[in-house]
């Protein structure tokens, strides 16, 4: 009997708590929004729709209806009246514009979207946690290559190798060919001198002359070898130094060769002269700088106290008509209208995604400036700010923020032959002179012992009498004889 009262009385309690949380409203807010790609996005086709706010679509709104849901409460979009994001434009009586002001006036109760969070906007409202971070960056048209561009591309495999290294190369192979032909006019051990005392036919003494010297320092570099190398000591520690070096420097090309094609393509474009926002500054005449009008952008040139962003917004003030645009679309639109002169100023979240959409026809620079975030914004004080935060944190400790952001802002240029201009050598550092002094140094180190030897080599000569110079052996003596009899029956014949 005592169960029967007990599973009785925890009924009756759970369908008090179910009845009075079915007539319990849940809160409902008017979200004001402003419509900027992939943000916050409307369907502008007409079918009947469930709500107003399945028009809506884009990464802020996925982000609220999962908000929404967390916090229990219902919402109203409703896009912002005059469409900016919020200025103070009266400092004096603190008056805003845009969302911020609706904010304020109590019209709207929490704003969405690509709201940048401010210390000048965090003294009038509530922000919550940011839900993604960013930084600003200049969106511009992708650069041509210049007719001298478009031919040194037909050079591509040259450029593993600064143009320092490769002169060097070419010295060292001259060097070396030069002293294969000294060796052989005044070693006493070589070829030349052999075929004159008899020990080797006449037509192995020009097998180190100059066109043969040549074809053996040539052929190391190809790592081919040679049917008659050098006989004299000096002459083949010469070879073994020359092959260590082509070693070395064809094991840094291949190396460096492989990075280069590796590259993603996309990203072998024309070096542009600027890297980040500050470095306009360095090119007066060269750039118009836009940004969004009455945005955080334009507010953080106008308020910043360093002299290179107090230079470009006073740039921007002789050219209002043109830097200050009233919509993302619209600086967008002149930046692709321009001929690269045009370079359009905003978040790097913005950028990056119509950088990485079709057309594919601009670019971002990756050098952000500043670190700031976006949030939801609220009046001071309310209870819903606290709750907001709270799903936004278990949206990042549960990952959905991670996957909504890679879902919206996926690159869809990466295949895209639009998007493929090919080689070029930004991002890519050809092999200078430092990286490979080792062989360099290997080499000389190499000459000047080859030079000894050749010096001890003449004195042992002259010294020791021409009885006692070296001699291959019978084997080896029988093989020179038959190659130089081969040869000349071949001279011969022709």
């Amino acid at each position: 009997m005592e169960m029967a009262q007990i599973i009785l009385f925890f009924t009756v309690t759970v369908a008090v708590a179910m009845a009075q949380n079915a007539s319990t409203p849940r809160p409902k807010f008017i979200v004001t929004t402003v419509l900027n790609k992939p943000f916050m996005m409307k369907k502008w086709q007409i079918f009947d729709y469930d709500s107003e706010n399945d028009r809506y679509y884009g990464f802020v709104k996925d982000i609220l209806e999962k908000v929404s849901k967390l916090v229990n409460f219902d919402y109203e979009i409703k896009e912002v009246d005059d469409g900016y994001y919020g200025t103070l434009v009266n400092v004096t009586a603190g008056e805003w514009n845009g969302m911020m002001k609706e904010i304020i006036d109590g019209t709207a109760d929490i704003a969405v979207g690509d709201i940048s969070i401010t210390s000048t906007r965090s003294r009038y409202v509530g922000f919550s946690k940011p839900f993604i971070n960013f930084g600003l960056v200049a969106l511009l048209k992708k650069a041509r290559f210049t007719p001298w561009e478009e031919v040194t591309r037909l050079f591509s495999l040259l450029h593993p190798f600064s143009a320092e290294v490769w002169v060097l190369v070419l010295v060292a192979f001259l060097v070396v060919s030069v002293g294969f032909i000294i060796i052989d006019r005044v070693n006493p051990y070589e070829w030349r001198k052999a075929a004159d005392d008899g020990r080797a036919s006449q037509g192995d003494k020009s097998n180190l002359g100059v066109g043969n010297s040549l074809f053996l320092a040539f052929s190391g570099l190809m790592w081919q070898g040679y049917s008659s190398p050098p006989r004299s000591i000096a002459g083949r520690t010469l070879a073994c130094f020359w092959w260590i070096f082509v070693v070395f420097m064809l094991i840094c090309y291949t190396a460096s060769l492989t990075v280069l094609f590796l590259r993603p393509k996309q990203d072998l474009q024309p070096e542009l002269p600027i890297g980040n926002v500050a470095e306009l500054d360095k090119f007066p005449d060269k750039f118009t700088i836009g940004v969004l009008d009455h945005g955080s952008t334009q507010a953080f040139f106008r308020t910043s106290r360093i002299q290179q962003y107090v230079d470009i917004y006073s740039r921007m003030l002789k050219t209002q008509n043109e830097s200050f645009v009233k919509s993302i679309d619209e600086g967008v639109e002149k930046v692709r209208n321009s001929d690269g002169s045009f370079v359009m100023v905003m978040e790097s979240t913005t950028a990056n995604y119509i950088a990485n959409s079709k057309p594919c026809d601009l670019r971002a620079l990756q050098e952000p400036i500043t670190s700031m975030g976006y949030g939801f914004v609220t009046k001071k004080g309310v209870p819903v700010l606290n709750e907001i935060n709270r799903a936004i944190l278990r949206m990042q400790e549960s990952g959905e923020l991670f996957l909504l952001t890679k879902a919206w802002f996926a690159d869809k240029c990466s295949n895209e032959k639009d998007a493929e201009v090919t080689s070029s050598n930004e991002g890519f550092v050809a092999v200078r002179l430092i990286d490979v002094a080792a062989p360099f140094v290997s080499l000389l180190i190499g000459l000047f012992l080859v030079i000894l030897i050749v010096i001890g080599e003449i004195l042992y000569y002259k010294f020791r009498g021409e009885r006692e110079i070296w001699t291959p052996t019978s084997n080896e003596g029988d093989m020179q004889m038959q190659q130089g009899k081969n040869s000349a029956a071949i001279r011969d014949s022709l």
